[in-house]
């Protein structure tokens, strides 16, 4: 990811009722090396903002709609008021009469990232040579390829788990 760009997927979900109208928000973002993650519920139930909510949850329809955005950015993140180290989050509540809101944002360096998504993929690679290996070998000793019997003394099928030597199944 570049500096100055950011890139973003938007998820809503409208909600809407005779009185009032509830969004759901979910956010993702890569914004000048910092991986920002973030949530915010909206319930509307004053007058003048169901005039405004009612036909915009009417065009959303059903559902979840996601939205991809990439755009020049100056933000690096700052924003987010509240750190411990690389880490950094943000929470705001808003209740007045007639309209609530709540969000939690949460923001990781990319360099943070990057190594934990890494990860899985290292793992499955490593129980994938340990798996080979371990074939490799029992084929070596001469131990059954399923169930590891040792097949020295009862060549051609194996009396524990009736699997054929020479054959893949």
């Amino acid at each position: 990811m570049s500096r100055g760009r950011e890139v973003s997927i938007q998820g809503d979900r409208y909600t809407e009722a005779a009185h009032w109208v509830h969004r759901c928000s979910l956010m993702v973002a890569c914004d000048n090396g910092l991986m920002v993650v973030g949530g915010a519920v909206t319930r509307y139930d004053d007058a003048g903002a169901l005039e405004t909510q009612w036909p915009i949850t009417a065009a959303h329809g059903a559902g979840w709609k996601w939205e991809l955005d990439s755009s020049p950015s100056e933000d690096d993140g700052r924003w987010l008021n509240s750190s411990f180290g690389p880490l950094r989050w943000q929470g705001v509540n808003v209740k007045q009469t007639h309209f609530s809101m709540a969000s939690r944002t949460y923001g990781l360096p990319c360099w943070l990232v990057a190594p934990v998504l890494a990860l899985w993929p290292l793992t499955s690679i490593g129980f994938l040579i340990r798996r080979r290996r371990k074939q490799r070998e029992r084929e070596r000793f001469g131990f059954c390829q399923l169930c590891g019997y040792d097949l020295r003394a009862s060549p051609g099928r194996c009396p524990e788990c009736g699997h054929v030597v020479g054959s893949n199944h």
